[in-house]
């Protein structure tokens, strides 16, 4: 299996215990799948919108690239559809209300965003939910390397189907038989 990590989506280019988390920074942490990336402008009201999905893969060079999910679940606001060759799906906003989409595929990593659609004669900018997480972690050599220690022993070790901790700000998830970790710093 092969242990992964993206700081706000962006693969690893270091070892994990010498990234030092930043100020609004997402660290997402996988042992065996990979995650998938939602791309959805702003909604207009009555108006066609796309989201495009992409899935994180290696090239042939071994280099970590985002490509298009073809066949990717795309759930949006309840509705079920595929995502195309290219990983698109259309869809139209019948109000101003806040959109859920959620994508889901075999051996990747579930995520979900939330888009706010405008009226025709109002723009917006883009609203995407950040990953829910536990808050915390970073800081001092010492501290980072016991928030890394602790993240990477609940991916090892950890039983249990959710867990969270607060003191470091880490949620463990079990993912089918692979493990995820998120490590947040507000």
């Amino acid at each position: 299996m092969v242990l992964g990590w993206w700081s706000n989506l962006e693969y690893g280019q270091t070892a994990l215990n010498k990234h030092e988390l930043s100020s609004g920074e997402n660290v997402l942490v996988a042992l065996g799948v990979f995650p998938l990336k939602i791309t959805a402008a702003a909604p207009v009201v009555g108006a066609t919108s796309t989201i495009t999905v992409d899935e994180f893969g290696f090239d042939a060079s071994y280099q970590g690239v985002w490509i298009p999910s073809a066949s990717s679940s795309v759930k949006i606001n309840g509705s079920v559809f595929e995502a195309d060759a290219s990983g698109t799906v259309d869809f139209v906003a019948t109000s101003s209300d806040p959109v859920t989409i959620t994508v889901t595929k075999t051996g990747f990593i579930t995520t979900s965003s939330v888009v706010t659609p405008t009226s025709p004669a109002i723009t917006s900018h883009n609203r995407v939910s950040p990953p829910s997480s536990g808050g915390g972690g970073g800081g001092s050599t010492p501290q980072r390397y016991a928030t890394y220690r602790v993240l990477l022993h609940s991916l090892f070790r950890n039983k249990q189907p959710m867990g969270r901790s607060a003191e470091y700000g880490i949620a463990t998830g079990l993912h089918s038989r692979s493990r995820v970790a998120l490590l947040h710093r507000p």
